[in-house]
């Protein structure tokens, strides 16, 4: 089952009538929603009441495409060195 904290966290917003504005979301969050929860451009514009169309340049706008995406986890991957820590330096 895929963790949809931050998507539940907006819907819940919105079920409570709060105003959530799709021209004030970050590249953290729509990454977190279409990344990290791999929720659909559909759902984000059904989220925030805008154009499937208009969430999809937006992502692109920003950066937040498949390859670019994955790239980036990669990178943040190697760079991630507490592997290497644990390896080589909390052994000795």
């Amino acid at each position: 089952m895929l963790n949809r904290v931050f998507y539940e966290e907006l819907q819940l917003r919105k079920d409570n009538d709060e105003k959530i504005v799709f021209e004030n979301i970050t590249y953290e969050e729509l990454s977190q929603l279409w990344w990290d929860e791999v929720v659909s451009d559909y759902e984000i514009a059904d989220l925030y009441e805008v154009k499937k169309e208009i969430v999809r340049k937006k992502r692109y706008k920003m950066g937040i495409k498949q390859e670019e995406m994955f790239v980036r986890d990669k990178i943040t991957e190697f760079l991630d060195l507490s592997w290497f820590t644990d390896f080589y330096i909390n052994k000795l």
